[in-house]
């Protein structure tokens, strides 16, 4: 798994193609901080990509990418069925870290990328990707203006924890 850092944009701002209805899920998505993945899937729609991950299993909306982190299946699917039961909402906006956009390699460019020293790579568990990544990434406080502020916009405690938990 590669984690990127947050951007201090929301969800709105990043996908505005989204139906944004008032008083729908979607509504309350696109209010949230979200991370961008990588370069691919930040097109225009329809290839744009929306992904959403969690610490929270739900059976039949999620996969697990590793041990206690899950990845929404289908995010159209979720906030349809909870725009049409708001009560028994599966995930709330809360559960979700948004991402837009993804990152991906030809076959053997990510082990060259690698072996050039691009990357630090590092075993980690789901406690430490929780601990490290979630805690601080994608806190937000709720500014005067009633939008979401994130406390560390683009990252920094996040990744200084990380480095410094690995002894870097």
């Amino acid at each position: 798994m590669i984690l990127n850092r947050t951007r201090s944009q929301t969800l709105r701002a990043h996908a505005p193609e989204k139906p944004y209805g008032h008083d729908t899920y979607w509504n309350r998505l696109g209010r949230e901080i979200v991370g961008v993945g990588g370069p691919v899937g930040l097109e225009e729609p329809p290839t744009r990509s929306v992904i959403a991950l969690t610490t929270k299993e739900q059976i039949g909306h999620t996969v697990e990418v590793v041990p206690g982190i899950y990845r929404v299946v289908d995010v159209d699917a979720l906030a349809r069925m909870n725009s049409k039961v708001p009560d028994a909402e599966v995930l709330t906006p809360d559960d979700l870290n948004l991402y837009v956009g993804y990152a991906g390699w030809t076959a053997g460019q990510l082990e060259g990328e690698l072996a050039n020293g691009f990357w630090t790579l590092a075993a980690a568990s789901d406690v430490f990707i929780q601990d490290c990544m979630f805690k601080f990434s994608m806190d937000t406080v709720i500014g005067p203006d009633g939008k979401r502020i994130p406390m560390d916009p683009h990252g920094k405690n996040a990744w200084n924890s990380m480095r410094s938990s690995l002894g870097m």
